[in-house]
C-alpha cells in the first residue's frame, strides 16, 4: 500500500534522514483479488487474510508504522505455529518479516535468508557515494547489519542481524558493482543466473543452508522472471528465468521444511485508474467466466459419454495449457487458434459453430455488464 520510490533516505549534513509518505489502493488490492479468484484455496490449507495498516501506529511516520505492523503481525501469526506469506508490496518490508520472525522464535534460533532478486538491495548508507537512495535498495544489507541498524532494530524488530553465512542470493544478475562489492564483504553466499539454473547445484547449497539455520525466510522479486512474464513491471530487466525454473527452486527451499515466511514481492500490475472497471471485468470477475466454460465442456464430454470427474480434469487441464501458451509464447490467441485448426478439421469445425452462436459476442457483452455494474458501485 505504502512505498515504492517513495520512502527515501536523504543525506543531510546531520546525516541520513529517512522520508516517506502513505498512499493506499485507490481500488481493491491484489491480495484480496488473489481471495476473490480462489489462489489461496488452491493450496488446500486454512488461511487467514491480513491487511498490514499504519493504525497501531497513527503517529508514526509510514517508514516506521508500516514495518512495526508487519513485524507485530508475522510475530503473531508464527508464534501461533502459523506460516506467512506476503503475496504483494515490496522488498522494503523483508527486514520487518524477518524481524517477526525472530520476534516469535527467540533471539537465540538461527535465521537463515533465501534471497531470489535480479538486484542485490545492499546499498550501504554510511559507504555509498550516492547522496539519496530509495529504501528498497537497503533491505538485504539491512537484515545483514550492513546498514541502518536503528531502523532494523526499532523499527522492523530485528535485533540480531543474520549472519552472512546463513544467507543465500541469487541471481544478483543486476548488481552493480557497488552491490556485489557490498555482498562479498557481507559473507552471503551467491550464486550467479547460470548456477540458479543448475538444479543440483541450487539443491545442494539449499540443503547446507537449511541445516545450519532453525528457520528460513524466503524473498522473491518478481524481477528474477524473463520479462515475458512479467509485461507491465515498472522496468524490463534482461535475462531472466521461466516460471518453471523459479517454480522448481522454490519447491526445494520449500521442501526443507524450515520456511517460516515466503514473501513474493512487486508481483503487480500498473492500471490507470480510468481502467479498473475493465479489470474487474477482466480479471476479478472473470474466473466465473472460465468455470463456467470449464462446465460447459465437461457436459459436452459426458453426454459423449466420458466419466464426469475425468471430463473435469481434461477441460480444466486444456484451459490451463492454453493460458500457460498465451503467457510464455508472446504470441497473439488468434494465432494460437490458428495454430490448432488443420484444414478441414475437427477443430475449425468446432470453431465455426461457437462463431455462428454468438460466442465472441456473449463473452464481450457480458464483459460490458459486468463493468457497468463495478461503475454503478462507485
Amino acid at each position: 500500500d505504502y512505498v515504492y520510490n517513495a520512502w527515501r533516505a536523504e543525506r543531510t549534513d546531520q546525516g541520513w534522514h529517512l522520508v516517506s509518505q502513505e498512499k493506499g489502493h485507490q481500488n481493491r488490492p491484489f491480495t484480496e483479488e488473489y481471495a476473490l479468484c480462489g489462489v489461496y484455496r488452491q493450496s488446500g490449507e486454512p488461511y487467514t487474510l491480513e491487511k498490514i495498516t499504519r493504525d497501531a501506529y497513527p503517529d508514526l511516520p509510514a517508514h516506521q508504522a508500516v514495518p512495526r505492523s508487519f513485524s507485530d503481525r508475522v510475530a503473531h501469526a508464527v508464534a501461533q505455529g502459523n506460516r506467512v506469506l506476503t503475496p504483494s508490496g515490496y522488498c522494503i518490508y523483508a527486514p520487518a518479516v524477518l524481524g517477526g520472525i525472530q520476534r516469535a522464535l527467540g533471539e537465540d534460533k538461527v535465521l537463515g535468508v533465501v534471497w531470489i532478486d535480479a538486484h542485490t538491495d545492499n546499498f550501504i548508507l554510511e559507504d555509498t557515494a550516492k547522496d539519496s537512495v530509495t529504501l528498497v535498495g537497503v533491505p538485504l544489507s539491512t537484515l545483514l547489519g550492513q546498514t541502518m541498524e536503528r531502523w532494523r532494530v526499532e523499527d522492523c524488530g530485528l535485533r540480531v542481524p543474520c549472519r552472512g553465512e546463513n544467507v543465500l542470493v541469487s541471481d544478483a544478475r543486476r548488481a552493480g558493482e557497488e552491490g556485489i562489492r557490498n555482498l562479498k564483504a557481507s559473507g552471503a553466499r551467491w550464486l550467479n543466473e547460470e548456477e540458479f539454473e543448475d538444479t543440483s547445484r541450487w539443491r545442494r547449497e539449499v540443503q547446507v543452508l537449511a541445516r545450519r539455520v532453525d528457520a528460513l525466510y524466503v524473498m522473491l522479486d518478481a524481477d528474477i522472471l524473463h520479462a515475458s512474464y512479467i509485461p507491465a513491471y515498472f522496468r524490463q530487466e534482461p535475462g531472466g528465468h521461466t516460471w518453471e525454473k523459479v517454480a522448481e527452486n522454490l519447491g526445494a527451499v520449500m521442501e526443507t521444511g524450515k520456511v517460516a515466511a515466503f514473501s513474493a514481492f512487486c508481483l503487480v500490475e500498473q492500471v490507470p485508474e480510468r481502467l479498473m472497471d475493465a479489470v474487474t471485468a477482466v480479471s476479478g470477475s472473470s474466473p466465473a467466466y472460465v468455470f463456467l466454460f470449464i462446465e460447459a465442456m465437461a457436459d459436452a464430454a459426458v453426454q459423449q459419454g466420458m466419466p464426469r470427474a475425468q471430463a473435469y480434469r481434461f477441460a480444466a487441464q486444456a484451459v490451463l495449457g492454453s493460458a500457460k501458451m498465451v503467457l510464455e509464447t508472446g504470441k497473439h490467441p488468434g494465432e494460437l487458434k490458428d495454430m490448432v485448426c488443420s484444414p478441414a478439421g475437427t477443430t475449425i469445425a468446432a470453431v465455426k459453430v461457437l462463431e455462428e452462436k454468438g460466442f465472441r459476442g456473449a463473452v464481450m457483452d457480458a464483459m460490458e455488464a459486468c463493468a457497468d455494474v463495478s461503475k454503478r458501485m462507485k
